[in-house]
């Protein structure tokens, strides 16, 4: 759950960047945002998790299959 959370946070700070190209310096621009965590993504994924559990879990697992993607 807690990568899922991860992968989340990384492809909401950075989903226009992904959009725009998809060349290798955005692939290690995801990695570095993976390690790199933004505050308020993490409080906005909280506030999904105490308001709807279900809704955040089917997000995540998209979320999920798209990141493994759009990183390799």
């Amino acid at each position: 759950a807690v990568n899922s959370v991860k992968i989340f946070i990384v492809s909401f700070t950075c989903q226009d960047d992904v959009r725009e190209s998809k060349g290798i310096r955005n692939k290690k621009k995801n990695i570095f945002l993976f390690t790199h965590l933004n505050n308020m993504s993490i409080f906005f994924v909280l506030f999904l998790f105490l308001y709807n559990f279900s809704t955040v879990m089917f997000v995540l697992l998209y979320v999920e299959l798209e990141a493994e993607f759009v990183v390799k």
